[in-house]
């Protein structure tokens, strides 16, 4: 099982703000800061970083329930599902 912050994630750009994002948790405590200056896609990525909590969730579901009863690969490592999953459990050993 991967460890990490439970989600939701929300983004939060403070007021003062010169140049960051914070990826905020449940109770309201930052807990990534995206930095990004004068990058014109700077809410869309923080956006996609504050999904990543249901993207793993939603990548753990088709795995165990769509990908193994029909997989037609010849083994998961071969799966492009199962080779995301694995970028997250070797980030958080």
């Amino acid at each position: 099982m991967a460890n990490f912050t439970s989600g939701a994630w929300k983004t939060c750009k403070p007021e003062d703000s010169t140049g960051w994002v914070d990826i905020i948790n449940d109770e309201g405590k930052a807990i990534i800061t995206c930095w990004y200056g004068n990058n014109k896609n700077a809410d869309a990525n923080a956006n996609l970083v504050k999904a990543a909590p249901e993207m793993y969730k939603a990548l753990k579901y088709a795995c165990e329930e769509l990908c193994h009863p029909e997989c037609n690969k010849k083994t998961c490592s071969d799966c492009e599902i199962e080779q995301a999953l694995t970028k997250v459990k070797e980030a958080t050993v």
